[in-house]
């Protein structure tokens, strides 16, 4: 990951034969006439610029480099011109190359060919200073430092999920012993329900039995009632006969 304010200085150049003139361009420290001197030596050596490919020069005793890149001719834009900057020597290649994608892109939109042509050097300067800011802000704020962003998002969202979880397993840890107490008391209602029963029909049973031996009692009662009844009433027949 690069160090952030890693990009100095961009601007973008239009070319001519073997001259240029720097039409936009904007510095973020104080070094700005240093690299302008340093880009008149390099846009003048046309063969070092080739058409679509990246040049990164080292600077000599700096700890930044200067990168230059042509963009490939263009049918709507067909200016010649030159994306130029001063960047850390801890920046990616691919960064620096992205970076002069995202200039030339958002300058290519905002200005057109003709004003490109008329202007004198530095005279887009004022207009392109916000384009370049947000150039290099979307550079060195990339997809890495989203995708930072997003997996401390999810972090945080782990976590507060882990946190959910073990609040819900307290939960379920205590509807869980709930579940066993109730099943317990359910176990033992089960056995007083049972005990309940048989004693229930022990009582019955017993009540039966009474009810049982009265009515046999009060049937045998009945019975030698009447035999007596019907013996007396023999014995007073025979009399009579006699």
């Amino acid at each position: 990951m690069a160090d952030r304010n890693s990009i100095k200085y961009v601007g973008v150049a239009r070319l001519g034969s073997r001259s240029f003139v720097m039409i936009a361009s904007y510095c973020v420290d104080d070094n700005e006439e240093e690299y302008n001197n340093y880009w008149a030596k390099i846009l003048k050596q046309d063969d070092k610029l080739i058409e679509g490919k990246l040049l990164l020069i080292p600077a000599s005793g700096k700890s930044y480099n200067f990168l230059v890149k042509s963009p490939r001719t263009d049918t709507d834009f067909d200016v010649k011109t030159a994306v130029v900057g001063v960047v850390g020597k801890s920046l990616p290649k691919s960064k620096c190359a992205n970076l002069c994608n995202v200039v030339w892109s958002a300058f290519k939109d905002k200005f057109t060919a003709r004003r490109v042509l008329l202007a004198d050097g530095g005279g887009l300067d004022s207009a392109s200073r916000e384009l370049f800011k947000k150039a290099i802000s979307d550079v060195e704020n990339d997809r890495v430092d989203k995708i930072k962003s997003k997996l401390n998002d999810v972090k945080s969202a782990m976590k507060e999920n882990l946190i959910s979880a073990v609040n819900r397993g307290e939960d379920l840890e205590k509807i869980e012993d709930d579940a066993r107490d109730l099943d317990a008391d359910a176990q033992n209602f089960n056995r007083t329900a049972v005990k309940l029963r048989r004693f229930m029909c022990c009582k019955n049973a017993k009540w039966t039995i009474m009810l049982t031996l009265l009515i046999m009692v009060i049937i045998a009662v009945i019975v030698i009632i009447a035999v007596c009844s019907n013996g007396d009433t023999c014995k007073q027949d025979n009399n009579n006969d006699n």
